[in-house]
């Protein structure tokens, strides 16, 4: 029989984490806020952990004589994002779900990592979980739902978040995903979860989550058995310290626990009850890495064996009839909803993307990717894998469908195509004196609303426009809005510089908007941060409740930004990116990069250098006229930098001709070398 104070328990779970940078559970904290609240309510909790522990006694005796029943429970996952990074897909929802699954069937990977001397203690607890397919008002739903709230962030006050959306708990275990969650301990450290044990209130029942402690996959951090731990809490389980060495977890096969471990101690001995057994940190119930972690014991299988059975919250959950009402079983065909993610929207000639089906509601049985532009023009790939071949900025539709029916979704400007060969030279400038920005040779993103950088007459450093951000009626909170540049060589330059304008004023008591300049020099593979301003450091012109406008020259910032080590590393991109959060307008002019003094001698060998015919098919044509007395060497290499051709000329060559036979057609660079001076021009092969 279990029988523990739960303040003196909290009190030492609480002391053991001070010094943690993640406390991966925040139950017990969650359960004592909750008797703070409703005092009167504490000996009926006590009474409650007796009667589940003294049942699962006796479904421990009485197993060998019972059949088992494998039990399953329809899941719905609440996506509450403050953001869209927060706001995750399908698949990681998905990944969560494998990892609960294979972890409460004991089918995890790793579960022969268990130590030989708890091998007769290792169980499967034969509990499973399957998305909904209904929902509680009898609709179809792939057990997902999403909302915007500032709720998500810390997720106080504490279960607020739960207040926005909850399915029937008798019917349904339901997951709140949430940006973060608040410590309340006391202490300091990063909470990872929390959930309701089987016998508190229904009105709060249930887990959250961090998303990033979710599933191995999209933003997930950490390792992913967050949730099994979570779960187990559902189910009635307790810490393996919760009683420190006076009684564990209260489960006999789990040995006891002084407190917490982290990491994965497989020396940790810190109770030395008789018999003595090392502390089991390959429990999900501890607080050992996940890495490590890998069962559940016979004991603890029957506790949340008899939490279904034994709490009005659980008892129905897996039965047949709840089974088939929320489509678990005989599931219905639900008409899916097209969406998709994209690895890279603006990529170079011949890098590859990946498109990943990220539709929702139904679950699609055919798939058909329109892809113009791309090598493969359609798909009927799930998630397909592609390349562009051209610079261009390219459509993507998916449509999905299933017996149901089918859906369709568009984006006109999925893909961003960059030439591998620069457009500008090492100075290039942009002062949006143009009336609109479809003729520049830049590309505009946001990452979830429609309000994006715009061209405006309403106020400029110089001239009569400037770029303009729309932030003070930003319909979604924490939207980033970002623009990549063109295509600009460092080659020949020296002391390089990024120079802009800008101007920002806070909404009054607001002080959450961001900037940050990032260059590229692997065509926005790998972006490095060049400046970040936010609060203070972003402001130009004092606090406004009305949407700003700079009115004066004393109201504009100017930048610059030494780029000297990008020198020679490129072609390079920049990218400037605001991130909103109830501030106010943004305003941007004469962006520039400027080089104390580009290579007057390559520039000269660049324009005496003549490539003919090109476009080129089965040979090229060079003329030089170069006043060099050393020989140079010519060099023709794919985008990828691949070498094709190469050839060492005489200084006194005026024409050259390169066989091209057998190089496939594309884009290439060719590049001529004399000492440490270097010239590259685009050739394209037919």
């Amino acid at each position: 029989m279990y029988k523990t104070l739960l303040i003196f328990a909290l009190n030492l779970f609480t002391f053991s984490l001070f010094s943690q940078s993640i406390i991966p559970c925040h139950t017990d904290e969650n359960e004592e806020e909750y008797l703070q609240a409703h005092p009167e309510l504490r000996a009926e909790f006590e009474n409650a952990k007796d009667e589940l522990f003294s049942n699962a006694e006796k479904l421990l005796k009485s197993s060998a004589e019972t059949e088992s029943v494998v039990k399953t429970i329809p899941v719905v996952f609440h996506v509450i994002y403050n953001s869209p990074i927060d706001n995750i897909g399908v698949a990681q929802i998905e990944d969560a779900m494998r990892i609960l699954n294979e972890d409460f069937r004991r089918l995890n990977p790793d579960a022969s990592n268990l130590r030989p001397i708890f091998n007769t203690r290792a169980a499967d607890p034969e509990v499973e979980f399957a998305l909904a397919r209904i929902d509680e008002n009898g609709n179809c739903t792939d057990g997902i739902t999403r909302m915007q709230s500032s709720l998500s962030v810390e997720a106080l006050p504490r279960n607020d978040v739960k207040k926005l959306v909850q399915w029937d708990p008798t019917r349904y275990l339901n997951v709140w995903v949430v940006n973060s969650i608040a410590n309340t301990s006391g202490g300091s450290g990063l909470v990872l979860g929390y959930a309701n044990f089987p016998w508190m209130a229904a009105s709060t029942d249930g887990v959250v989550i961090r998303h990033d402690a979710l599933g191995l996959v999209g933003t997930a951090a950490y390792d992913g058995r967050t949730l099994t731990h979570e779960v187990g809490h559902y189910l009635g389980l307790l810490h393996t310290f919760q009683g420190g060495c006076n009684g564990g977890d209260g489960v006999a096969d789990t040995p006891p626990v002084a407190s917490a471990n982290y990491g994965c101690n497989f020396n940790a001995n810190s109770c030395s009850e008789s018999p003595n057994f090392p502390d089991m940190i390959e429990n999900f119930m501890d607080y050992s890495d996940g890495a490590c972690q890998n069962t559940y014991t016979n004991g603890q299988s029957a506790v949340m064996n008899s939490a279904m059975t034994t709490f009005n919250l659980r008892k129905d959950l897996w039965t047949n009839a709840n089974l088939i009402s929320t489509g678990v079983i005989n599931p219905p065909d639900c008409t899916p909803t097209a969406k998709f993610d994209i690895s890279d929207q603006v990529i170079c000639v011949g890098d590859p993307v990946q498109f990943t089906d990220e539709s929702e509601d139904g679950v699609p049985s055919n798939y058909l990717w329109d892809l113009p532009g791309s090598n493969v023009g359609t798909s009927t790939d799930p998630n397909p894998l592609v390349t562009y071949n051209s610079p261009g900025k390219y459509a993507v539709t998916l449509t999905v469908g299933n017996t149901a029916g089918s859906t369709s979704v568009t984006n006109v400007y999925a893909v961003t195509v960059k030439p591998s060969w620069t457009h500008f030279q090492a100075e290039w400038k942009e002062d949006f004196e143009e009336p609109t920005l479809n003729v520049k040779d830049m590309d505009f993103f946001s990452t979830y609303d429609d309000v994006m950088f715009e061209s405006s007459n309403a106020a400029s450093s110089s001239g009569a426009q400037s770029l303009f951000l729309n932030n003070f009626d930003a319909v979604e909170p924490n939207d980033i809005d970002y623009f990549i540049s063109p295509m600009v060589s460092t080659l020949f330059a020296n002391d390089i510089s990024l120079n802009f304008d800008f101007a920002y004023a806070p909404r009054q008591g607001v002080e959450f908007d961001r900037l940050r300049v990032l260059v590229s020099t692997d065509c926005g593979k790998n972006w490095t941060v060049l400046r970040s301003y936010a609060a203070f450091a972003l402001r130009t012109a004092s606090p406004s409740l009305v949407p700003f406008v700079p009115s004066s020259p004393s109201e504009w910032k100017s930048v610059s930004i030494d780029i000297s080590s990008f020198e020679d590393k490129g072609p390079v991109l920049f990218k400037f990116e605001f991130a909103g959060d109830g501030g106010n307008n943004f305003y941007l002019d004469n962006i520039n990069v400027k080089s104390a003094n580009v290579g007057i001698k390559e520039m000269q060998m660049a324009e005496s250098i003549q490539l003919f015919p090109n476009p080129a098919k089965n040979a090229v044509n060079l003329s030089f006229e170069l006043e060099s007395n050393k020989d140079f060497e010519l060099s023709l290499t794919d985008v990828n930098g691949k070498m094709v051709r190469s050839q060492r000329v005489s200084y006194n060559t005026k024409e050259y001709t390169m066989n091209l036979d057998n190089v496939a057609a594309g884009v290439y660079l060719l590049s001529i070398k004399i000492g440490d001076q270097k010239v590259t021009k685009k050739l394209i092969i037919e």
